[in-house]
């Protein structure tokens, strides 16, 4: 059900997107710091989605990434404790 969910909300920011972009396609001029550039409005709305896009997935990425270790981490520990537990056990007997 969520990943209904997820796919219907990618498609619909896909087709906004589109809807959008075909809407402006005039020329703009970017200035930037070191200089400026022209270029259609669709492609600097499709650049910003695209960068946009990429941040978010790196941001899940790392995060994903950090919670697998701490995961990681806690079974290790949690075997621990369990082989420590069993050893006292088998000591008290």
């Amino acid at each position: 059900m969520r990943k209904n969910l997820t796919v219907g909300l990618l498609i619909t920011a896909v087709a906004l997107t589109a809807v959008l972009s075909i809407a402006n396609i005039q020329t703009v001029t970017v200035n930037y710091l070191f200089g400026t550039f022209k270029l259609p409005l669709i492609l600097l709305i499709l650049m910003s989605v695209g960068l946009g896009m990429l941040i978010q997935f790196l941001l899940g990425f790392f995060k994903n990434m950090s919670l697998r270790q701490e995961i990681k981490k806690l079974n290790d520990h949690h075997l621990k404790d369990k082989e420590t537990a069993r050893e006292k056990e088998a000591m008290s007997k």
